[in-house]
């Protein structure tokens, strides 16, 4: 069974609506708040992605039994992403941006500027990766809107092509992905857009 197929099933099987809540909550509501935003995220991204695939893999291994209680383990899992995912996104994000701007300098003044002094050059380009990765921490607000919104939608656009597919028959499993991934693009991209209106 597919990640896609195996979050359906695993989705509509237990609290479906409740996640559904959530995204569309994130999804109309990015920037409401960082601690909500991210929150939510993690635990949607825990309960229909990580959930599923630690649960089969554990009961595959025989860790756990399969009669286990799957909405306890679903609960869980989804809370431990949660707080993992808001205890380290300003470090991810710092660390990421540095590591970005150190790479892109240095290929830049090696390859391309041909410098073969560095002995200046290098703690200047530390410099840099630290002053972008501090910029992209104090905007970290709009990295994670965009990324809630690319989350909620996934989520959004994978309960409605489930939820059509239990009413229409249809059994073709590259239309079903096709469907899906138009309808979250158009609904990433519709939101996003909004945001960045708002912000100019």
């Amino acid at each position: 069974m597919t990640n896609f197929e195996l979050g359906l099933e695993f989705g509509f099987n237990t609290y479906s609506f409740i996640i559904l809540g959530i995204a569309l909550f994130i999804y109309i509501f990015p920037k409401l708040t960082e601690f909500l935003t991210i929150a939510g995220t993690g635990f949607i991204v825990g309960y229909w992605y990580v959930a599923p695939n630690l649960y089969r893999y554990l009961t595959e291994y025989g860790l756990i039994k399969e009669s286990f209680d799957t909405t306890f383990f679903t609960i869980i899992v989804s809370l431990v992403i949660s707080a993992i995912l808001y205890g380290l996104y300003k470090t991810v994000i710092f660390i990421g941006a540095g590591i970005l701007v150190f790479l892109a300098g240095y290929n830049l003044i090696v390859n391309y500027l041909h410098i073969s002094n560095l002995t200046i050059v290098i703690p200047a380009i530390i410099l840099l990766g630290l002053i972008a990765g501090l910029i992209a921490s104090k905007k970290s607000a709009d990295f994670i809107a965009i990324f809630a919104v690319f989350v909620s939608s996934y989520i959004i656009s994978t309960f409605l092509v489930g939820l059509a597919i239990s009413y229409i028959s249809l059994n073709n499993e590259v239309i079903i992905r096709l469907i899906a991934i138009a309808l979250l693009m158009i609904l990433f991209f519709f939101r996003t857009a909004k945001l960045l209106t708002k912000e100019s």
